[in-house]
């Protein structure tokens, strides 16, 4: 008799340890809906379903039938098969969201380019600007070489003269 007993508490206490429990946040695979159980196998009886995306709190697993006890957001608490369980959310859910954050960023790479070629304009004006200033100053420079010879050429030609 005690070595049965002995047997009996081994095999639970195994089995307590195929549990594991733990409340996290998990999500239904992107499938239509996936049936659940009353129980962790297949031999138990069906009991509804749950949508594709669908949140659901994961209360425990049993590593002995790869099922998990799972709660919906309805307070209902059935057994869902672990493959069928994501650590993230459905694709369903999450395009929204990809889709408003590329347009956020289209946006700002929008306002981005607005700016960069506002400031090329502006830097080409004054680029522009700056050649218009540049040649201006090159031809009243060679006047004023013009000026400066034709006065070195006039003292010449008065020094000779003169002498």
């Amino acid at each position: 008799m005690p070595k049965l007993r002995l047997i009996g508490l081994t095999l639970l206490a195994l089995s307590a340890t195929a549990v594991s429990h733990a409340e996290e946040t998990r999500y239904v695979s992107d499938e239509l809906n996936t049936w659940v159980r009353s129980g962790p196998g297949d031999h138990y009886r069906l009991v509804g379903t749950v949508n594709a995306g669908e949140e659901v709190t994961l209360l425990q697993t049993d590593a002995n039938t790869n099922y998990a006890q799972v709660k919906d957001s309805s307070g209902r608490t059935a057994w869902i098969p672990l493959k069928q369980l994501s650590t993230e959310p459905s694709l369903r859910s999450r395009v929204p969201d990809l889709e408003n954050q590329v347009k956020t960023l289209t946006d700002k790479l929008t306002n981005i380019d607005n700016t960069w070629n506002q400031r090329t304009a502006e830097m080409q004006q004054k680029v522009a600007q700056s050649d218009s200033v540049i040649n201006g100053l090159k031809e009243e420079n060679q006047k004023l070489k013009k000026r400066a010879d034709c006065r070195a050429e006039k003292g010449r030609c008065r020094q000779r003269t003169a002498g």
